[in-house]
């Protein structure tokens, strides 16, 4: 009888070394084996004030390695239900960073919000990065687009 092959056992999968810094810290975790994103609970609970900015520790840190990153995402649901954003819609953590991984929460309710422990707050997605260097010259303006920004291509 024959197994069945994981995506694992398909496909070269690097491996990003996690370390819970807090004994009740919560593994981040996959919905699906083939989601993009790892949701990650909070380990307390959370509340906001109407307008607050909060940073929010997840009491774990990664061994991302170089030619990796990891981005930092909020939930829809929380977005959606809640009125509650990640402050800085995607946050990039570098390979060469190795302290707690934190994530920052505003409020944008006019009554205040409270999350409990473990509640999935945010998700983590690994991204190569593409290294490049930056040369310093005289950029060519001269495409279709130009110099033209923000709404300059109209809205239909």
């Amino acid at each position: 009888m024959r197994s069945k092959l994981s995506v694992e056992d398909l496909l070269e999968i690097p491996k990003i070394k996690i370390e819970k810094l807090r004994e009740d810290a919560f593994m981040p975790e996959k919905a699906h084996e083939t989601d993009s994103g790892y949701d990650c609970r909070i380990p307390d609970d959370l509340h906001l004030w109407s307008g607050e900015l909060k940073l929010v520790k997840l009491g774990f840190r990664l061994e991302i390695p170089n030619g990796w990153e990891c981005q930092m995402r909020g939930r829809s649901g929380i977005s959606t239900k809640y009125r509650v954003l990640f402050a800085l819609g995607i946050g990039t953590i570098d390979s060469g960073y190795r302290g707690e991984i934190m994530v920052p929460f505003i409020n944008l309710n006019k009554v205040s919000v409270r999350f409990y422990r473990g509640t999935k707050m945010s998700q983590m997605v690994f991204k190569k990065v593409d290294l490049i260097r930056l040369e310093e010259g005289k950029v060519d303006t001269n495409t279709d687009r130009g110099t033209g920004g923000f709404g300059s291509t109209g809205l239909s």
